[in-house]
């Protein structure tokens, strides 16, 4: 009788679901050939996704938050670069929520990083690769071995972005003085 009681509480009991269910890691050779880069780096920004307003067929005709799905936008200080491009920092997103299967970064701790393109090319990293924190990733990187570091001469991505507008603007004010100027 104990038995059949042991049996019923271990397989009869509810247990709570697992949304994001990984198969077998990789090995870092297999992860490695998959990933569309490979670095490591240091987490120096985290960004939540804003709110969002969205239409519904019900009153009040919308809703307005942040969408389940809506992805967590990390930046990284590169150090270390196996694959992909080498820039001092990069973006890259995950789902927020690790039921969703996404990988929760901590600000200010480095991880070696394995990330794939979505179809933004935006790279994406996950729970179920073999991305970890750089203190756990020894065997990934007693194989990837050495890096290449990050040119010294290159601009981090989001201030390349913001002096590319920059310089876009100062053409547009100097080709609307010009305008102006021959006007009057």
């Amino acid at each position: 009788m104990l038995v059949v009681a042991v049996l019923l509480a271990v397989f009869a009991l509810p247990r709570p679901a697992a949304a994001c269910s990984c198969p077998p890691k990789q090995s870092p050779g297999a992860a490695l050939a998959d990933s569309h880069a490979v670095f490591a780096g240091r987490v120096v920004r985290l960004r939540q996704p804003g709110p969002q307003v969205a239409l519904t067929s019900t009153f009040p005709f919308f809703t307005y938050g942040v969408p389940a799905h809506a992805p967590l936008h990390v930046t990284l200080e590169v150090s270390q670069v196996w694959r992909g491009p080498s820039q001092r920092t990069t973006d890259l997103y995950t789902a927020r929520f690790a039921a969703g299967c996404g990988f929760l970064f901590v600000l200010g701790r480095e991880y070696l990083v394995y990330a794939v393109e979505n179809a933004r090319e935006q790279l994406v990293t996950y729970r179920c690769s073999r991305t970890s924190e750089l203190g756990d990733a020894g065997e990934d990187l007693a194989f990837l071995g050495p890096g290449i570091r990050p040119a010294a001469g290159s601009p981090p991505s989001a201030v390349w972005g913001w002096a590319l507008w920059g310089a876009g603007a100062c053409v547009a004010a100097a080709a609307l003085a010009g305008l102006w100027r021959r006007r009057w």
